[in-house]
């Protein structure tokens, strides 16, 4: 490039030494030789000069517009970088929230059908259970019919009607009674205490008739109260299951119960049964 600009600019020297000589020519003189060759070199090295320095001021101004250029380049790919960082940071942390949301929802769905499937299987094992307690009420009150008679009944044996009921579903799920909820659970425990009892002591009311028959109104009338209790208890869970109100505890359905008993007894309402 620098050759480049010096023929350029040697041939332009030439024109214009040219058109001065030629000027100079109108009017007659004698130059000597040793000062045209000096003048000549003189002319040649300013011509080097004024190219170079054309040369390295075109090369200067390129290599400022590169480097320019270069750090524009530089700082918007940055800037690129920056923003590409952020948004992937952005789509990560959407992304592991919306996946903590999602298993939360199935952690939440999952609990919510196996509290469903125990309430159901709970409502299914207090039914069978509460007709097993109806059949024994039956057989007492047979036992009762047949004893007021005062027929002697061969090898009775009242301690059968205190036998323990099977209950699989609760002992195989006692642990997880409590995700039912504290008074679901309390009152589930309460009812299923009656199952879970099993007695062991001595009969001796077989070899008395009137013994007999107290022990066994009494058994009836225990099993009568813990019916409600556990149709009670079945219609809670209902409620659980069918997402309607909650009838409440035990306790309260034990209270009004006694205050429709007192009420009767008065000449007021009958008792509440059963549904």
């Amino acid at each position: 490039m620098i050759h480049s600009l010096q023929l350029w600019i040697s041939d332009l020297w030439s024109a214009v030494f040219e058109l001065w000589t030629g000027f100079w020519s109108i009017f007659p003189a004698e130059i000597d030789p040793g000062y045209a060759a000096i003048f000549g070199s003189v002319v040649s090295g300013c011509v080097a000069v004024i190219a170079a320095y054309i040369a390295f001021t075109n090369i200067s101004r390129q290599a400022r517009l590169g480097f320019r250029s270069l750090i524009r380049s530089q700082a918007n790919q940055a800037k690129l970088d920056r923003d590409a960082r952020v948004e992937q940071s952005v789509l990560d942390r959407v992304a592991r929230e919306h996946q903590a949301d999602l298993s939360r929802i199935s952690e939440a769905n999952r609990k919510t059908e196996e509290r469903k499937t125990l309430a159901n299987s709970l409502v299914g094992e207090i039914s069978a259970i509460t007709q097993q307690v109806k059949d024994r009420q039956l057989i007492a009150r047979l036992y009762i019919e047949w004893m007021n008679t005062g027929v002697e009944i061969p090898g009775l044996d009242l301690s059968k009607l205190l036998m323990s009921y099977k209950a699989p579903v609760f002992d195989a799920n006692i642990h997880k009674i409590g995700d039912l909820g504290a008074s679901m659970a309390s009152d589930i425990v309460l009812v299923w205490a009656l199952p879970q009892s099993v007695y062991t002591g001595a009969t001796p009311i077989n070899s008395n008739r009137e013994m007999a028959i107290l022990f066994l109104q009494g058994l009836n009338d225990a099993h009568e109260q813990w019916t409600f209790d556990a149709y009670h208890v079945q219609e809670r869970l209902l409620a659980m299951l069918s997402g309607s109100a909650d009838p409440g505890p035990v306790f309260f359905a034990r209270k009004k119960r006694k205050e429709a008993a007192v009420s009767a007894s008065k000449g007021g309402k009958a008792q509440v049964q059963p549904t």
